[in-house]
């Protein structure tokens, strides 16, 4: 089999960890060297050898600029690289929904090329109601979902759960595979007996998930000797810091160096996320929980459920916000250590889902039955 992949949406460093893992992931299935579509700036950015593949470099606006003459930009460069490839499959690494409406509906003049386009966060948009502006994700993910499907367009989406709620809207030829991730990290237990974890809120810690739920745990805990961090850009504004929350970035982003060392000195990642999100996109900072080995304490909800489905004790699911507080004051005040050590063990052998040996088997699956 042979690949033509295509990021005309993405530019600079955006995506560049999943872009790097799918293109070696392809090329190692290719039959010959695969065929890049990209911006030199994104290029550059990407974690593989460059001798592997066939560089043509494209014009990449970055999303949420021009956006008109972004959408004829990328929209007239896919139509020119599907009508000239002479490759088996034309992978879209990422594609902005109105690109997507539209070459849905231009692909049925072409049902001698097999198309896929990974689907990421602008399924969000399939359940999100108001009045959408033309130009925003909702509006054209919603219509992508209204109009028929050409049987030689394919979707992926990353993670088993996700591809059960997307079902719902597009009928046909959707399939998922887990997202990989590649340096998965050792155990890097820095708990001592006797010490008080050390609990952190992963990636941005914004209201609508669940920050102020994390801050407020933080501040029921303050008669004992844990640690709350939040190790990501800080959004949310409080009249006092409590003494136990260190609060590593306000309101700017991390370097990935301090976020990685952050999520190193955590004993548990928390995720006090509404149990309605991640019903159509995967969550980078759960990823980046597995990636470093970090038992995790989350309210329920779909995305996580289904990644811990097999896991063996990984940490602690919880109901509500309520049993969220609860559960972590109970362990800021009754250590359990021999638990925890039996956590981490679990987390590191859930990495072997994600590793993109795996992940190839998954896609190697897909393309042979379509």
């Amino acid at each position: 089999m042979t690949f033509s992949i295509v990021e005309a949406n993405m530019t600079g460093f955006m995506h560049s960890p999943f872009n790097s893992s799918i293109i070696k992931i392809l090329n190692d299935l290719s039959n010959e060297k695969v065929e890049l579509f990209c911006s030199e700036e994104h290029l550059s950015a990407l974690n593989f050898d460059k001798d592997e593949v066939l560089f043509s470099p494209i014009k990449v606006l970055n999303p949420g600029v021009k956006r008109i003459k972004k959408f004829f930009i990328e929209y007239k460069q896919s139509k020119e690289i599907i009508k000239k490839s002479k490759t088996d499959f034309i992978v879209f690494l990422s594609c902005f929904p109105n690109v997507q409406f539209f070459l849905t509906k231009w692909l049925k003049k072409y049902k001698n090329k097999k198309v896929i386009f990974f689907t990421h966060g602008e399924a969000e948009g399939l359940e999100l109601s108001g009045k959408w502006k033309v130009w925003s994700y909702p509006f054209w993910i919603s219509a992508c979902s209204k109009i028929k499907q050409p049987e030689n367009l394919y979707r992926i989406v990353l993670g088993s759960s996700i591809k059960k709620h997307i079902d719902k809207y597009f009928k046909i030829n959707v399939f998922s595979i887990e997202h990989p991730i590649g340096d998965c990290i050792g155990l890097v237990n820095n708990h001592e007996l006797n010490s008080g974890f050390v609990f952190g809120f992963v990636g941005k810690c914004t209201l609508n998930k669940g920050g102020d739920v994390f801050i407020k745990t933080a501040q029921k805990c303050d008669d004992f000797d844990s640690i709350f961090r939040i190790v990501g850009e800080n959004t949310i504004k409080y009249d006092s810091i409590p003494e136990n929350l260190d609060v590593m970035s306000n309101g700017k982003m991390m370097t990935h160096e301090a976020y990685e060392n952050g999520i190193k000195s955590l004993d548990y990642c928390c995720f006090p996320f509404p149990s309605d999100t991640y019903k159509f996109t995967a969550s980078g900072a759960l990823l980046d929980a597995i990636r470093f080995a970090k038992p995790v304490i989350y309210i329920k909800n779909d995305y996580f459920d289904s990644v811990f489905e097999f896991a063996g004790d990984i940490g602690f699911r919880c109901e509500t916000e309520e049993d969220f507080i609860n559960t972590i004051k109970s362990l800021a005040e009754n250590q359990e250590n021999g638990r925890y050590k039996k956590q981490s063990e679990n987390m590191k052998s859930l990495q072997k889902m994600f590793l993109p040996e795996n992940v190839k088997n998954q896609l190697e699956c897909i393309f042979n039955q379509i």
